[in-house]
């Protein structure tokens, strides 16, 4: 009898001295967060943001440990973040997109994908910009409008990216006559129809961003790019979303609200809770591929964020693709302009 209850007291010291190491081990990894991400807070602030950063990396190590999975996840820069405060900084909601009097139609029938290569990226043409970061802004439409709008005046001229204005589309796209709405929301089109109407967008160099609404002060001399007008996919319709992206990169809106989006690290997202109409995001799908893992071939969207390159696969996440996904609603608003 006492050899057990001496056993049962050894059983408890080693449990409560393993989950005091486990413990210890969190918040030393906290603390590594918070130094590479230059993270500070008030004292009554601490308890908080440590109990929120420990919440999402159990999360991610719940997630990581699954058998099966197509994507893994990793701790980044939302951290600190609880799931409704990420969304009110850096997710804005997708305002609808104009439906033109007049647009160009694409043929959706398999037949004219069939010779597409398994894989392509428009970045091996050296037509993508590199990854830019919004910051807290829930403006990825001014992103996504002026990255696509950056690809179409590349391939037309066929000489050097230059880097445009997401700031202009934010300062002048919004309120009336376009309706966008700053840092809470937009659409690509409504920038598209902008930059048309006022014959280009700024450059970033000489109209740089300030991840906030401001007062409009574009000037027309200083356009680096410009577009004659801009087609938009058939809703919901991946192979019209594929004719297109071979095309050029192409706008599209997503919902990123799913917690497993924002944490997203590598391989192939396959969606969570999210929805193919309740879009809240906006990238640019800039090419497509194939992945072998074991004896699955798993098809993919390549996508351009702009969430920085410490997010994803340096900036880029490779979105699920197949007839009739639609994941998370890349194919429900995609659009691409003409220079």
């Amino acid at each position: 009898m006492r050899v057990i209850t001496i056993l049962a007291l050894f059983a408890v010291v080693y449990i409560a001295s393993a989950l005091a190491s486990a413990h210890s081990a969190e918040e030393q990894i906290f603390a590594r967060w918070m130094q590479e991400h230059t993270k500070s807070y008030a004292t009554e602030e601490f308890g908080h943001r440590w109990a929120v950063w420990r919440d999402n990396h159990r999360f991610i190590e719940a997630h990581n440990r699954q058998p099966n999975k197509t994507f893994t996840l990793a701790m980044n820069q939302f951290g600190d973040l609880t799931d409704h405060e990420f969304r009110q900084l850096y997710l804005g909601q997708h305002i609808s997109n104009i439906e033109k009097e007049t647009k160009t139609k694409i043929d959706t029938t398999e037949a004219n994908t069939v010779g597409l290569p398994a894989n392509f990226d428009w970045g091996w043409k050296g037509a993508v910009a590199p990854i830019k970061n919004q910051g807290s802004c829930g403006a990825g439409w001014a992103f996504a409008a002026a990255a696509a709008t950056e690809s179409a005046n590349y391939l037309k001229g066929g000489r050097r990216l230059v880097s445009l204005s997401e700031q202009n589309l934010i300062d002048c796209s919004s309120g009336r006559p376009y309706g966008n709405s700053g840092c809470s929301g937009g659409s690509a089109d409504r920038a598209f129809e902008y930059i048309i109407n006022n014959r280009g967008v700024d450059t970033e160099a000489s109209y740089p961003y300030q991840a906030d609404l401001g007062v409009c002060r574009y000037n027309a001399t200083n356009a680096g790019g410009s577009i004659v007008n801009y087609t938009q996919t058939t809703s919901g319709d991946d192979n019209s979303l594929l004719q297109a992206v071979a095309a050029q990169p192409v706008a599209v809106g997503f919902d990123a609200s799913d917690p497993t989006f924002r944490w997203y690290s590598g391989g192939v997202y396959g969606g969570g809770a999210c929805s193919t109409t309740r879009l809240n995001h906006a990238m640019v799908v800039v090419g497509w591929g194939v992945e072998v893992v074991s004896t699955y071939h798993l098809t993919y969207w390549t996508v351009k964020n702009s969430w920085g390159t410490s997010w994803g696969e340096h900036g880029f996440v490779r979105v699920s693709r197949g007839s009739g996904d639609n994941t998370c609603g890349i194919a429900t608003a995609a659009s691409y302009p003409s220079a």
